[in-house]
């Protein structure tokens, strides 16, 4: 189905980008995986999935154990659980060669060390979204790990409200208060959720900072503007 939607939009100009997003890793097998790796890779499309939110993913992925195999599994109907594999989501992606499409993930709260090296090794672009880290309880984003490390954040929503929607600016706003090991500065922010963004949605080539041929949208304070202007 997501192939088939592929096709049919694939032309509609440069206003609609596609992008392929599978959920996360322990729900699709590793031949469903490489699949849509490769057609992310061949297609030249943005490639995004949810790795390492919880503690209850990292169990699940390791044992085959906790919420994931006694309560998620059951609900789908799916009766035959995956055999462990211990080792980690990323290093489990990083092996089948999934990360070696660009890709973005959602998440990364839980790492281990050799995660922070394979994900600057392989370019892959950490989202953070901090109201539903805060709203699930995800755990702490490990902003300074990861900048050390040498890998790009980006800022994301993954969150709708009633009365915002999906704000970005809620989102820089609350990782500004809390939700990091460091907390990040502004401009830090200020750069995941424009540079970042637009390198974890492959657009980085086209927007994301201003520069000359790159297409640009930014807000000006009107009334500094228009007292700059009567000067």
């Amino acid at each position: 189905i997501a192939l088939a939607l592929l096709e049919k939009y694939k032309d509609n100009g440069d206003r609609v980008k596609m992008g392929l997003g599978p959920f996360a890793p322990y729900v699709l097998s590793k031949n469903l995986l490489n699949i849509i790796a490769r057609h992310a890779k061949d297609g030249k499309l943005p490639l995004q999935i949810h790795v390492a939110e919880n503690f209850s993913e990292m169990e699940f992925f390791f044992d085959s154990k906790g919420p994931i195999a006694e309560q998620i599994f059951p609900w789908l109907g799916w009766e035959e659980l995956p055999l462990p594999h211990q080792q980690t989501p990323i290093q489990y992606l990083d092996e089948i060669r999934f990360l070696a499409t660009p890709t973005s993930i959602v998440g990364g709260y839980h790492l281990s060390h050799s995660d922070f090296d394979r994900l600057a090794r392989n370019k892959t672009v950490v989202t953070y979204c901090p109201i539903s880290q805060k709203r699930f309880n995800h755990g702490q984003f490990p902003y300074q790990q990861l900048k050390k490390a040498g890998v790009t954040m980006a800022l994301g929503t993954d969150f709708y409200s009633e009365t915002d929607g999906f704000n970005l600016w809620e989102e820089m706003r609350l990782a500004l208060r809390e939700g990091c090991d460091v907390t990040p500065s502004a401009l830090d922010l200020l750069q995941m959720a424009t540079v970042g963004g637009s390198k974890a949605l492959g657009l980085d080539a086209v927007t994301g900072s201003l520069e000359t041929g790159k297409k640009a949208d930014y807000l000006l304070g009107w009334q500094r503007a228009q007292a700059d202007f009567q000067n």
